[in-house]
């Protein structure tokens, strides 16, 4: 509402009648209906707010939109001053394309996983496999006075191979050696040489 100031004036008693029936018809009070009279008089428009409402006006938007603006600069300086984005996580460790490249790691030492396998020393010494039972007493049958072949004494043995047999054949206990491994107690000699070598029972 514009500010207003008490005044007191004489009227006429025909204008103060037709103040009052004005104020019958309309409901207004008096200080309405003669405001309203003085504005129309004077070419004021009901509508035009008093300077002082626009101030008050200004002021109150002013001061609601403050705490808005505020916060504004607060996130505008706290984007300023991010740190920058993540590096992209490496790719994962068993992908196609890394894992031939890793190693294998046994007892804190790094294997490679294209490294060659090698078998142990010692692997002819093996007397029997799992593709390779050592076979039973009298696996190898027929007449042993006709004499066996390295890779058949083997299989009496109980070997996979020959190579163990030859070994131990250029060794002078090969006899109480070849003995104790037949499954029939039966010690054995050589005779001969390379693809000709034989051997027969001691005693044949």
């Amino acid at each position: 509402m514009a500010e207003s100031k008490l005044t007191a004036f004489r009227c006429p008693a025909d204008l103060l009648a037709a103040i009052e029936a004005e104020m019958t018809e309309t409901g207004d009070s008096k200080t309405e209906v003669m405001v309203r009279r003085l504005r129309l008089a004077y070419g004021f428009s009901e509508e035009t707010p008093a300077p002082s409402i626009i101030d008050k006006l200004r002021a109150e938007m002013e001061a609601a939109i403050a705490p808005i603006l505020s916060r504004l600069e607060n996130l505008e300086r706290l984007g300023s001053q991010s740190p920058a984005p993540p590096e992209p996580a490496p790719k994962s460790l068993d992908t196609e394309e890394t894992a031939p490249l890793l190693p294998f790691m046994i007892e804190n030492q790094a294997i490679a996983i294209d490294a060659p396998v090698t078998m142990p020393t010692n692997a002819d010494e093996k007397e029997t496999t799992p593709n390779h039972p050592k076979p039973t007493p009298n696996a190898v049958t027929g007449d042993l006075s006709a004499g066996l072949s390295g890779k058949e004494l083997a299989t009496r043995f109980g070997y996979a191979d020959a190579s163990k047999v030859c070994r131990m054949a250029k060794k002078p206990d090969f006899t109480e050696w070849s003995k104790s491994k037949d499954p029939n107690g039966i010690a054995w000699r050589r005779e001969g040489e390379g693809k000709q070598t034989r051997y027969y029972p001691l005693g044949s």
